[in-house]
């Protein structure tokens, strides 16, 4: 064994507290916490859901779809292969996806997503957005949104 032995140095230890501080903060996060839960559990859900989600309704998804295929523009075969035109594919592909949601949201929106669908499968058949084919579905694609979201005055 060792030599080695404490002796005492004068130094008192500190008192411990009560321990009242740290329910304060407790308390004090738990009320935090109640007011934000009742917050979110006494928020109406249709208003919340609206306000996070531009698809929480087939009225809303459909609007979308037709905005995003008002946003279409038909490229010339011989610029088929420009970055332009893909993203004209990529606008026609979502507008149909989210037409076949908001079909499938709401039946009301029967053949909304074929209508919508029509113009890409027009494009994928003929590698073309100047076929006639093309702009006939594309036509009937418009036309089938007008007729369901008429414009504002």
């Amino acid at each position: 064994m060792s030599d080695l032995q404490l002796e005492p140095t004068g130094a008192t230890p500190a008192p411990h507290a009560s321990g009242s501080a740290a329910w304060k903060v407790l308390a004090a996060l738990l009320a935090i916490a109640c007011a934000v839960l009742a917050f979110l559990l006494l928020r109406p859900a249709e208003e919340a859901e609206a306000e996070e989600s531009p698809t929480a309704t087939a009225e809303s998804t459909g609007a979308l779809a037709c905005d995003v295929l008002g946003e279409v523009v038909a490229v010339p075969d011989d610029e088929m292969a420009s970055d332009e035109a893909y993203v004209m594919q990529l606008r026609l592909s979502a507008a149909g996806v989210l037409g076949l949601m908001a079909e499938e949201q709401d039946a009301s929106f029967e053949n909304f997503a074929e209508h919508l669908q029509g113009p890409g499968q027009a494009q994928a058949r003929s590698f073309s957005m100047d076929s006639p084919e093309f702009h006939e579905a594309l036509d009937l694609a418009r036309s089938t949104c007008s007729n369901r979201f008429p414009a504002e005055e």
